[in-house]
């Protein structure tokens, strides 16, 4: 993270968080890595024409020292957070391992750690030791970064631009030199010669880094990150630079540099930072201080937030190129502010319990936020932000582009009036919904085909005119990269076209800080809460919290505390639907579930809420079932439309051995439940984390559209896999959903 002491551009803001951001620096963690095997690189070779490197692979977070003493630029020994001064190679050891775990279940594979002169010299280095060794042992990457002692970039260490021919003699070149004979032999430790090299000219850096790899040729050049300029704010000088063939470049984002004022400018300056160096890039350092913004929703499209739109461009972009992303940080780092819980650092991601006395486990302050984090991972379909626009389509046949102002940005694809007139999106992520916004002065059906190949017919209503807009959501399983067609076929009927959205799974569970507090409701830390917090003080008419971006389902598990029993009233898109009755759980820290029997279409609010007659309840989260299409679907299995599923479609065809599908990060938990169909009764197997629990024996419904539900008890640890399947002795069972 910068050294902000230093002169660069001013943030788009004076409050004193950002004054404060400004001042200090921050250390970041670093993402995944699939090892590339070295290869001879010719020196000569532009940058684009590199081979072998695939910035994509790298998702991570920080591991910080725990520090109010400048952050990672200090004289002294490096202390992450979790370890201590009187820790040996051995004591080190478990702490890693159960850090290194909580970092895997996100999944991070590389961590981004410092080193300065004084680790990779004193006895520490002994102890530090013990981080790499037993990170890498449990498949993690470690990149070893230069944190400066000071704020000078280097030059207390002997590392003078005007004689590189002492590069190798500083103790800058000393502290490498330790390094990199002992991990040069270790394919999963990378090496960052520098973090954020400010005080030097670009021309000085660019020589200087030259010089370092030189100086260490035994390390493969797939294994170096070299940072870009100033405070690796821009990667461009370093893109066709012959020097740097065969490395990784190192990219800085923060949204306190003030690069933009709305997505779309976020957009044009991250992209002016990379150029043409995407497949090469690693944005090695992110960050927005969302843990003094609980209250943001980074899924929120429509937010006039900068933040959010600073992290929205950010993940959509990294998501879209491809890039390698490093959240700044997860823990650790300067620990200025304070709450009920513990000390933490406004850019975690994840905080530990300080109040606890233990590191372990993680809890998130933001959850929104780890889910655009991931996003950018490529991981999940949770709010995936492919809206593609008309004019974003190729035309086909007799269609254009007309104006309207009811269209979302203005415009529309219509004339799909003749066989053959239609629109084709291309490059899609992967997905198992979309949603078609349309236009249409009377009923019909639309053709919808993937990659080519014609997938079904949709029937739409009318939505009365050609500029009145509405969403058609179709069940169609999109691969990553494919292209989507929507045509007029013999029997279809003209339509226009708005603009198609990809949509997918639902977020299961919500905890008490990703919701919009209302009234005096704010968050408070308890222990017994599931992430440590709980949404409090819903006392008067109007407290409440509301959650966004809820999948389709037919019900709802609310988590709660009250010292009282009572009833508290439940929103759906801002219209009260009904007022909940609620057993007293005895104080307001033991928090138990209530199931509520409710409509929630795609993408809804859902609000908890005082009225008038409600008594207070602390709200620890909501949570909806997985829903069997958004697994991970084996064998034979696949997705089938039934109407008395709970979105319309359920998981089928599990009739040999081998196929059933697999739900991925559930919570803690004694017990799941299981929507389901089945003609007869019968049975499937029970997998937690892929080793075999029990066999869940199901009685007959009557027919495979016919569901209900199925509870068994099963030790479900936090972050499982679950798996349903047809093995040997088992029967057909048409999958609907699972519950916790």
């Amino acid at each position: 993270m910068p050294n902000h002491s230093q002169a660069r551009p001013q943030p788009t803001t004076a409050s004193s968080v950002l004054n404060r951001l400004i001042r200090f620096a921050i250390v970041c963690a670093l993402a995944t890595l699939v090892i590339v095997p070295a290869s001879g690189w010719p020196g000569a070779a532009p940058a684009h024409a590199d081979t072998g490197l695939d910035a994509g692979q790298y998702h991570g977070l920080v591991w910080s020292q725990w520090s109010e003493r400048d952050d990672n630029y200090c004289d002294c020994d490096l202390l992450l957070d979790g370890l201590s001064t009187t820790d040996t190679y051995a004591t080190v050891q478990p702490k890693t391992a159960a850090i290194v775990a909580q970092f895997q279940s996100l999944g991070v594979n590389t961590i981004r750690i410092p080193i300065n002169y004084k680790t990779a010299t004193d006895p520490w280095w002994n102890t530090y030791r013990g981080v790499i060794d037993q990170a890498t042992a449990q498949g993690v990457n470690i990149i070893l970064s230069y944190w400066t002692e000071g704020h000078d970039a280097g030059y207390s260490v002997g590392l003078d631009p005007a004689n590189l021919s002492t590069v190798a003699t500083s103790n800058f070149g000393k502290m490498w030199t330790a390094a990199v004979n002992t991990y040069q032999n270790n394919p999963r430790v990378y090496f960052d010669p520098m973090n954020e090299p400010h005080a030097y000219s670009a021309t000085d850096w660019l020589n200087i880094a030259a010089t370092w790899i030189a100086d260490n040729s035994a390390v493969p050049r797939n294994r170096m990150l070299i940072p870009g300029v100033r405070y690796d704010e821009d990667v461009t000088p370093l893109c066709n630079d012959s020097r740097f063939a065969g490395t990784y470049l190192a990219l800085h984002k923060y949204w306190f540099f003030g690069g933009g004022t709305s997505y779309d400018s976020w957009v044009k300056d991250f992209n002016s930072s990379i150029g043409q160096c995407a497949s090469r890039t690693i944005v090695e350092e992110f960050g927005s201080p969302v843990d003094l913004n609980t209250h943001l929703d980074f899924n929120d499209a429509a937010s006039t937030d900068n933040r959010v739109a600073f992290l929205r461009a950010m993940t959509d972009t990294i998501r879209k190129e491809n890039l390698g992303a490093i959240w700044c940080h997860g823990v650790g780092g300067r620990n200025t502010y304070t709450d009920g819980i513990g000390a933490y650092d406004e850019l975690n991601i994840l905080r530990n319990n300080s109040n606890t006395g233990s590191v372990t486990p993680f809890w998130t302050p933001n959850l929104s936020a780890l889910e655009r984090v991931k996003y950018a991972w490529g991981e999940g379909w949770d709010n995936l932000p492919e809206r593609q626009a008309a004019n974003a389509g190729v035309l086909q046949g007799g269609a254009r582009l007309e104006p309207h102002s009811g269209a979302w940005n203005g415009q529309n694809v219509g004339y799909m009036v003749n066989v053959g007139d239609g629109v084709t999106f291309q490059n899609l992520s992967a997905s198992p919904l979309l949603d078609v916004d349309y236009a249409a002065a009377a009923s019909g059906t639309f053709s919808v085909y993937v990659n080519g190949v014609k997938n079904q017919s949709v029937s739409f209503p009318s939505t009365g005119d050609w500029g009145t807009f509405a969403t058609k959501t179709v069940h169609v399983t999109v691969p990553a990269g494919a292209s989507i067609t929507l045509r007029n076929d013999s029997g279809d009927t003209a339509v226009n076209v708005d603009y198609i959205q990809q949509r997918g799974a639902m977020t299961v569970r919500q905890g008490a800080t990703v919701g919009q507090l209302r009234g005096g409701a704010r968050v408070e830390p308890h222990s017994g809460a599931w992430n440590g917090q709980n949404v409090g003080y819903m006392v008067n008419v109007g407290d409440g919290v509301t959650y966004s971006n809820l999948g389709v389902s037919d019900r709802l598990d609310i988590g709660f505390a009250a010292a009282a029993s009572g009833t508290f009233s439940l929103y759906v898109n801002g219209v009260k639907s009904q007022s909940v009755a609620f057993t007293a759980t005895g104080d307001w820290g033991t928090f138990t579930e209530k199931t509520v029997t409710v409509n929630i279409p795609a993408g809804a609010t859902v609000t908890l809420q005082h009225d008038a007659g409600d008594v207070p309840i602390n709200v620890d989260y909501i949570q909806e079932p997985q829903q069997a299409e958004y697994g991970t679907l084996l064998g034979g299995a696949k997705g089938e439309i039934r109407s008395g599923a709970t979105d319309g479609i359920n998981v089928g065809y599990l009739a040999n051995v081998g196929d059933g599908v697999t739900f991925n990060g559930l919570h803690a938990s004694n017990k799941l439940a299981i929507g389901y169909a089945a003609a007869a009764s019968g049975s499937l197997s029970l997998y937690v984390n892929g080793v075999k629990s029990q066999s869940v024996a199901f009685t007959a419904t009557g027919d495979w559209g016919t569901f209900t539900e199925k509870t068994v008890s099963v030790n479900i640890p936090e972050g499982s896999t679950v798996t349903l399947q047809h093995d040997s002795g088992d029967t057909a069972v048409n999958v609907d959903f699972v519950d916790q």
